[in-house]
């Protein structure tokens, strides 16, 4: 697939752009693309006569004008790989720049393959790792300038994404990442059993009550001064009629997570029926939560028949008995409800928690 003029760009299933301004810049953006999944993003004039390069005509595309193609594409992609000068990617990206935990992984290469800069979002959003990777597979230097890598020590953002967490509050994951890399020792405490390679990061030994303490579990507790890990887990299912608008969607799911700890700091994503998955209030709700929308198949509910409160009316008028709760615990691998249907007007929301990849519920505990 090739373009032209790049203004409004739909994010791509690679998830990473590599871009290049100048003719080295594209042979090793090319080399780059022949070892990774990626969109090839070149300037307008290295578009072949045939409109094809070998090798890459499935997810190459050419611009005309280089800020608005990177403004496309840091809101839509992931990762963006930049092969130019660090100055004109530092130029180019300052204004879009908002947050570690919202921001692309930017990474930038030197068109003679000899360096890979992580530039941006090194621990969220995966800099670091990328810029190693593209080291790995080009024989370049990574050049990572985060702290805590560089000493070696862990750094509870990045355990947060290993966990599947979210950290809370945020302006506190300086103050223990400063205090790892300097290596004050930090308690670790959790309401699941943690996985031994993550414990092996920390040092318990010598541990004191006034120690800095990093707590996983479900909600922060009532006392100031430790940096919880919330698990970003929730499944919020939802049905609604047709053409509601996302403001009364958002209200009927704030109301819900109201009576749950922390729990818009915890969702995953949002969930609903096949038939509703062109529902604009839905998709309005899901980017206020910056979290995607599941679409769950009406032949998988069916096969959850018994399992949840079922409306005649639904039937009729959607095929399946229910929408929200049944979408919910289809979407988090049938994990558990933690809140079932609740009608609000046109809506009905429903939440269910996912079980991470590292715990089990009957390792729980009650006191952390």
């Amino acid at each position: 697939m090739t373009r032209g003029l790049v203004m409004s760009i739909d994010r791509q299933e690679s998830n990473t752009a590599v871009l290049a301004l100048t003719a080295g810049g594209v042979v090793q953006a090319r080399k780059v693309a022949a070892r990774m999944d990626v969109g090839l993003f070149l300037p307008e004039r290295f578009r072949p006569e045939k409109n094809a390069v070998e090798g890459f005509t499935d997810n190459i595309h050419y611009f005309s004008q280089f800020k608005e193609t990177v403004t496309s594409l840091f809101n839509n992609y992931k990762a963006l790989v930049f092969i130019m000068a660090t100055g004109i990617v530092v130029r180019t990206i300052a204004p879009l720049m908002e947050s570690k935990y919202t921001d692309p992984a930017v990474v930038v290469m030197d068109e003679a393959g000899q360096f890979t800069i992580s530039l941006i979002s090194g621990h969220v959003g995966g800099a670091n790792l990328l810029a190693r990777r593209l080291a790995d597979l080009t024989g370049a230097t990574p050049v990572i300038t985060t702290a805590t890598d560089v000493e070696g020590t862990p750094a509870v953002d990045i355990l947060a994404s290993q966990l599947n967490c979210v950290p809370f509050p945020r302006p506190m994951v300086k103050q223990f990442n400063r205090a790892l890399a300097e290596g004050e020792p930090v308690r670790l405490s959790s309401r699941w059993t943690l996985p031994e390679e993550i414990i092996q990061q920390f040092n318990m030994a010598s541990l004191k009550d006034d120690d800095l303490q990093v707590i996983v579990d479900r909600a922060p507790g009532k006392e100031e001064g430790p940096l919880y890990l919330l698990p970003r887990n929730l499944v919020i299912g939802i049905g609604c009629r047709r053409g509601v608008p996302g403001d009364l969607i958002v209200d009927a799911v704030e109301k819900v997570l109201a009576g749950i700890p922390a729990g818009n700091q915890r969702v995953k994503s949002l969930a609903t029926v096949d038939i509703k998955k062109d529902e604009e209030g839905i998709k309005d709700a899901a980017k206020l939560y910056g979290v995607p929308v599941e679409i769950i198949s009406r032949t998988a509910i069916e096969k959850l028949t018994g399992t949840f409160e079922e409306s005649e009316f639904v039937k009729k008028t959607v095929g399946v008995g229910g929408v929200c709760e049944p979408a919910a615990m289809l979407a988090c691998n049938q994990g558990r409800v933690v809140v079932p249907k609740r009608k609000m007007k046109a809506v009905t929301v429903a939440v269910a928690e996912e079980e991470l990849w590292w715990w089990d519920w009957g390792q729980e505990t009650e006191n952390v």
